[in-house]
């Protein structure tokens, strides 16, 4: 397919996962056994390994995402290749494997703030800790959106997980649709009344979400509370560096301010 003017994307999404998918439905069904199923998956972990090697990254994103598979999922073939397709789209990506406990991904969450956190869950039985760990993201400050991918995703569409944004992906190019669109390369904005109102709208609503008042939004960023209401306001010029200042008082990367 590559000598055709395929993509390594499209070999992945048109031809890797279909196969993947109907070992998954022999092994089902019994039709292949433990070890047929093993082989066929460490072939097509091989395909990727020579796939990645031949890859060419696009222009360097800051972004980054934080793939794994949720505790007790041991299918990673899937997660990996999500990995594999946020990397040549120039992001960042922290890749954990598989049957990652709630806690770690919480912890990594925490210290490695990616705005995508992509998860894999293919056994339905694997649901539960779903469930706790988006219980868990929504209290963090400025929580990453979440994307699910996965053959047990199907139930997911009925969920609702207030103060998180999630999304259930249909398949991988679903998935990484969601996080292109949803950070897209900013492109200047002509009016900039407009957007340093935008840019106070998202502190505002981050202070909310993480209990700060002004007052204490302003003693953390060395600041003064009249300065915090003009540019909740919209009506103050911002500087790159009260934007990190905010930023490191509210916990969250200085990029999701800018993100209107």
């Amino acid at each position: 397919m590559l000598a055709e003017g395929a993509s390594i994307s499209e070999i992945y999404i048109q031809l890797l996962t279909p196969a993947m998918v109907r070992v998954g439905e022999l092994w089902r069904t019994r039709k292949v056994n433990v070890a047929q199923q093993k082989l066929a998956t460490e072939i097509t972990l091989g395909q990727m390994d020579k796939l990645r090697s031949l890859g060419v990254t696009k222009e360097k994103s800051p972004h980054r995402a934080l793939v794994c598979c949720i505790k007790g999922e041991l299918h990673s073939t899937g997660a990996r290749m999500t990995a594999d397709l946020f990397r040549l789209e120039g992001w960042t990506v922290d890749f954990l494997g598989p049957d990652v406990p709630t806690e770690a991904i919480l912890a990594m969450v925490k210290s490695r703030r990616p705005q995508i956190l992509a998860l894999s869950v293919t056994m339905k039985s694997n649901l539960k800790p779903v469930r706790a760990l988006l219980g868990a993201l929504r209290k963090l400050p400025g929580p990453p959106k979440v994307l699910i991918g996965g053959q047990a995703t199907a139930a997911l569409t009925r969920w609702r997980i207030r103060d998180l944004d999630f999304h259930v992906a249909l398949n991988l190019m679903d998935g990484l649709n969601f996080a292109l669109t949803a950070f897209r390369r900013a492109k200047p904005k002509a009016d900039l009344k407009q957007y340093l109102a935008a840019i106070g709208r998202r502190i505002r609503e981050l202070r909310t979400r993480t209990g700060h008042t002004q007052a204490q939004l302003a003693e953390s960023a060395d600041l003064n509370r009249a300065y915090i209401v003009l540019v909740e306001h919209g009506k103050q010029n911002i500087s790159l560096g009260v934007v990190i200042k905010i930023a490191n008082a509210l916990g969250v990367p200085a990029e999701q301010l800018l993100a209107t």
